[in-house]
């Protein structure tokens, strides 16, 4: 049996509900992906992914698992903090433009190191060898956006608000993703997952 094409037949508000329905499987204990050997061949030549997920590349966040999915559903990018790069905003055209996919789902997650480390270098000046300070720089407008929040919530505030930022920069990203959502033919949207008890939460827009 071919693998069904079943990004042509969703609406956005449709594609986003199978990744919640997929979600509410996993924490009740019904995830299995698909191992190879029962992989339908026909994906080896095509993909037809219904929704694209920018997230982090936390170990303890695999999309695919969060959401019940198979191969050749989900078009996946990761960085660590979940943030727009230009490379991921062209695969993410890519994704929604030539796939077919309807919804894009910016995912960050609680107990984020990437936020944690961004919040440290904020409030302590902390400094990191290497390229991570790169990430910092990405992450620190939430960070600093959420700083006067209580001290207890800083991390989750940061969290959400580095989620908010990004939805927003891909929404006005032109001439691709814009021209696809004023079209109806694709939502963007922010959500977080929680490490404790593997539910994603959409955020409301503000």
């Amino acid at each position: 049996m071919a693998h069904t094409n079943i990004s042509s037949l969703m609406t956005p508000d449709e594609a986003l509900q199978k990744l919640l329905d997929g979600n509410k499987r996993f924490i009740q204990g019904f995830d299995a992906p698909d191992s190879f050997k029962y992989q339908d061949a026909s994906i080896r030549k095509t993909q037809h992914p219904y929704a694209c997920i920018l997230g982090c590349a936390d170990s303890r966040v695999s999309p695919e698992h969060t959401f019940d999915e198979s191969h050749g559903n989900l078009f996946v990018t990761r960085v660590a903090g979940n943030f727009v790069t230009p490379e991921i905003v062209a695969s993410l055209e890519y994704g929604t433009s030539v796939l077919g996919a309807s919804v894009i789902l910016v995912l960050g997650h609680s107990g984020c190191g990437a936020v944690h480390a961004t919040i440290d270098a904020v409030s302590t000046h902390a400094k990191f060898d290497g390229h991570i300070g790169q990430l910092i720089q990405s992450i620190e407008p939430a960070v600093a956006a959420s700083r006067h929040a209580h001290l207890d919530t800083w991390m989750e505030n940061a969290v959400a608000e580095n989620v908010r930022l990004n939805v927003q920069h891909l929404r006005q990203s032109e001439p691709i993703l814009a021209s696809l959502i004023r079209a109806g033919k694709l939502k963007v949207v922010g959500g977080i997952y929680n490490l404790e008890t593997g539910e994603v939460v959409i955020l409301a827009d503000r």
